[in-house]
């Protein structure tokens, strides 16, 4: 039997939802996930948001200020 759209739409945004909370089960950054997935940050955080996804994982961003204090 051929799928329908309605059909397709609902299982690709449950295989989008499964790959999201995939990532963030690997307790790794919403930037780090974003490059193993090749979208952008703002791209991912809004599927997150989307998809009321919890990201266990919190990092503030690097700053050019935090970066010259490192070194």
């Amino acid at each position: 039997m051929i799928e329908t759209m309605t059909e397709l739409k609902l299982r690709h945004r449950a295989e989008v939802k499964l790959l999201l909370l995939s990532q963030a089960n690997q307790m790794i950054t919403q930037t780090e996930a974003a490059r193993n997935l090749g979208m952008t940050l703002s791209g991912l955080n809004n599927l997150v948001c989307r998809f009321n996804i919890h990201w266990p994982v919190k990092m503030p961003g690097r700053r050019k200020s935090n970066v010259e204090q490192l070194q």
